[in-house]
């Protein structure tokens, strides 16, 4: 049996579920009867508690919709515990890297990016005439192009809007980017940080939002950069930025997150800097005496004097290695030859255009990018 007290104010919408009966998201645990169908429940406010008293039983919440701490209780949401939802498209006004530092929360149950699916799957629900440019048809399968041009601004320092090819690559690896910054932020925060969870695996539509599978079950470009953020023995940067000018000193904090419940002796962690044509500009090997089971440390910091071409990218890897000299785990960041503060102002100036643009329309009115459809005078 599962009692539940629940207490709660007004506000918006959560969504809270319970898995009882040795059941873990609809899997039989061993030695248990098959699943029984998954009981949900619609709550509303902005903050919500929800205590499950269980008799031993594990209790999962699925999706990212709930918070399960040790003793079996459920918390849902609220100011307190978490955001509800965080959404990357905040970062469409100030720069990912500014935004995210300032997460300081237990929990967030549900983060989200939009990005497009592939050009194939596209071209399965979008007529040939509104394929590209984007046409009105992509309103109808929840596209914000603003969203998804700043997105790739914020990544690549370009909208990358030469095809659609070109963009819709651009939007999954953007997706992808601004995933890996936030998630390895919280996982480093462990233990004052306890979960993440992104919004959606896949979606229920055709659609250009939050999923890093689409419709089609086809894999976006940001699922891998999701499955390395999900390491379960990370190791991770801790980068202040992401645009850095010739000269300057990059400066990086090294970390191991480890969530397994295994020590790791005598390692070896490698840190590589590389241009965009792979020719080796920076390396160094350190040595890992000890990381302990179910932990998060700061092991050292990465200096390099930066190399390079203006307006190019370069990538830093960071490697650990067994005492055999297995690699378990490795990990990778692209990072920008450009101007950080040129960077920051012109994303807050980009922000105000956009916003004085959709303030003359609904909130979820896709017609303001067609503004011959829009109004007394616009097409019908």
């Amino acid at each position: 049996m599962i009692r539940r007290e629940l207490s709660k104010r007004t506000g918006g919408g959560v969504l809270a579920g319970i898995i009882a009966n040795g059941t873990k998201l609809g899997v039989p645990v061993s030695g248990k009867s098959a699943a029984p169908p998954l009981r949900w429940t619609r709550f509303r406010g902005s903050s919500l508690f929800e205590q499950v008293q269980c008799e031993g039983r594990p209790l999962v919440p699925p999706g990212g919709f709930g918070l399960l701490d040790g003793r079996c209780r459920l918390l849902a949401g609220g100011e307190r515990e978490a955001p509800v939802t965080l959404r990357g498209e905040n970062t469409t006004a100030r720069l990912m890297e500014n935004y995210v530092s300032t997460w300081d929360y237990a929990v967030i149950p549900e983060f989200a990016i939009s990005s497009a699916p592939c050009a194939e799957s596209i071209r399965k629900f979008i007529p040939p005439e509104d394929l590209w440019p984007p046409g009105p048809s992509w309103g109808y399968h929840w596209a914000d192009l603003d969203v998804l041009r700043a997105l790739n601004y914020q990544v690549f320092g370009d909208e990358r809007t030469g095809s659609l090819e070109e963009f819709v690559e651009a939007t999954q690896i953007a997706q992808g980017t601004i995933f890996q910054w936030g998630i390895e932020h919280m996982r480093r925060r462990k233990p004052k940080s306890s979960a993440i969870s992104i919004c959606h695996f896949n979606t229920y539509a055709p659609d250009m939002k939050w999923g890093i599978v689409d419709y089609f079950q086809v894999p976006r470009l940001s699922h891998e950069y999701v499955k390395r953020a999900y390491q379960p023995l990370l190791v991770s940067l801790e980068l202040a930025r992401r645009r850095w000018l010739l000269g300057e000193k990059f400066q990086g904090g090294i970390w191991v997150v480890n969530d397994l419940h295994k020590e790791f002796r005598d390692c070896v962690l490698s840190i590589e800097v590389s241009d965009p044509r792979g020719r080796r500009l920076f390396e160094r090997a350190s040595q890992v005496n000890t990381i302990p089971a179910d932990s998060s440390a700061r092991y050292g910091a990465v200096e390099w004097k930066v190399q390079g071409n203006l307006g190019e990218s370069f990538r830093v890897d960071a490697i650990l290695r067994d005492a055999a000299g297995r690699t378990i785990s490795a990990n990778h960041y692209v990072l920008l030859l450009a101007d950080q503060e040129q960077a920051r102002r012109q994303c807050r100036e980009r922000a105000k255009r956009l916003q004085a643009i959709k303030s003359q329309f609904h909130n979820a009115d896709y017609y303001r990018f067609f503004f011959e459809l829009s109004g007394q005078d616009g097409g019908r």
